[in-house]
């Protein structure tokens, strides 16, 4: 019989949630040189790790919009001050958060909410 231990599991699961986070930004990544930046695995684990614990008991969409926002200011020479202050900012602040990020072209400002969009076009109109 196969056991699993708590620890296992939990790694198991931060491991999936880096994949799916990392699929998810080569497949909406809009600006080439951070796709490549975020390919290099190991980087990107190595800045998502020390925050995870606080980061993964929040919801699955608050959490990626974190773990984003952490690797684009990382990849722009401008890394957080204080990942648990941001992290405890993302539910009230997460329009701005989500223009930051589409005013410098590295998703789309519906990305988290619609993957796999090709614009943000019409979003005057609703």
């Amino acid at each position: 019989m196969l056991t699993m231990r708590t620890a296992q599991i939990q790694a198991m699961t931060r491991l999936r949630f880096y994949d799916r986070l990392n699929r998810f930004v080569a497949e909406n990544g809009r600006r080439d040189d951070w796709t490549t930046w975020m390919a290099d695995r190991p980087r990107v684990q190595a800045l998502w790790d020390p925050v995870w614990p606080q980061a993964c008991v929040h919801s699955e969409h608050d959490c990626a919009l974190f773990l984003t926002l952490l690797a684009i200011r990382a990849f722009e020479g401008t890394p957080v001050d204080d990942p648990a202050d941001l992290l405890g900012q993302v539910a009230a602040r997460e329009v701005a958060f989500k223009n930051y990020i589409a005013d410098r072209g590295y998703l789309y400002f519906t990305a988290f909410d619609y993957p796999h969009g090709e614009s943000d076009e019409g979003l005057d109109d609703v």
